[in-house]
């Protein structure tokens, strides 16, 4: 699967989608926040971690999942997805696949 490490983004138009180092992940519209997974400070050096299975999950610096989407493709565990999580030029934060 795919990262990003606190501090890192994805952008689009005047868009983006930040790994906060306060372990909040968060979609901005310029400096107005869209959305945010709501959590602030529930970890230390959280990282949002888009797992093989589909899944798009926020863990903290021991691996330990303080928050998911809770969205992976059946039957586990061998099921692998070919997917992409791609912040389109009008906000959506998508996952193709």
């Amino acid at each position: 699967g795919s990262t990003l490490a606190p501090g890192e983004f994805l952008s689009a138009k005047e868009f983006t989608a930040i790994m906060q180092f306060d372990c909040n992940f968060v979609l901005y519209n310029k400096r107005k926040i869209n959305w945010a997974s709501n959590t602030i400070n529930k970890g230390k050096s959280c990282y949002l971690h888009f797992q093989l299975d589909g899944n798009l999950v926020i863990k903290d610096i021991s691996n330990t999942p303080i928050w998911a989407l809770n969205l992976y493709c059946q039957p586990q565990p061998h099921c692998i997805v070919n997917a992409k999580l791609i912040l389109e030029g009008y906000g959506n934060l998508v996952l193709y696949g």
